[in-house]
């Protein structure tokens, strides 16, 4: 153990130099490449979204003539509806006229040349002139 050892040869130096220098290359390539490799995913990354932004706007383009033309049928739909509202009010009122059991005299007077005998017709004649009288 006490032995006295053998110098190192010159030749044996340079060798572990050299490796302390690649050491030191790798070292500093690592970090370079870890940076090239960040770039790739985040340039990868940002291609994708810019590419589904502008399919989704490219769909929504597409999409809004017919969103358009659906608002205007809606809108005639919505005047017909309300133009169609007005007659069936009016026929509504027809409807429960027509069938109230209290308004059935009325009706058939209105519907029918006859007229009930507990009334009295009246018969409207024109009054002389003053010019006619002797």
């Amino acid at each position: 153990m006490h032995a006295v050892q053998p110098k190192p040869s010159p030749s044996s130096r340079p060798v572990q130099r050299r490796r302390v220098v690649r050491q030191v290359r790798q070292r500093r390539q690592q970090p370079s490449r870890r940076h090239r490799l960040v770039f790739i995913e985040t340039f990868t990354k940002l291609s994708i979204s810019l590419g589904l932004s502008f399919a989704a706007i490219a769909a929504f383009a597409q999409l809004l003539p017919y969103n358009f033309s659906q608002q205007e049928k809606l809108q005639e739909i919505r005047e017909e509806v309300d133009s169609t509202q007005g007659r069936v009010t009016h026929l509504q009122e027809e409807f429960s006229h027509y069938f109230d059991p209290r308004q059935a005299a009325n009706i058939m007077k209105d519907q029918s040349h006859r007229v009930d005998p507990k009334q009295r017709r009246v018969i409207v004649v024109d009054p002389p002139s003053l010019s006619e009288t002797p």
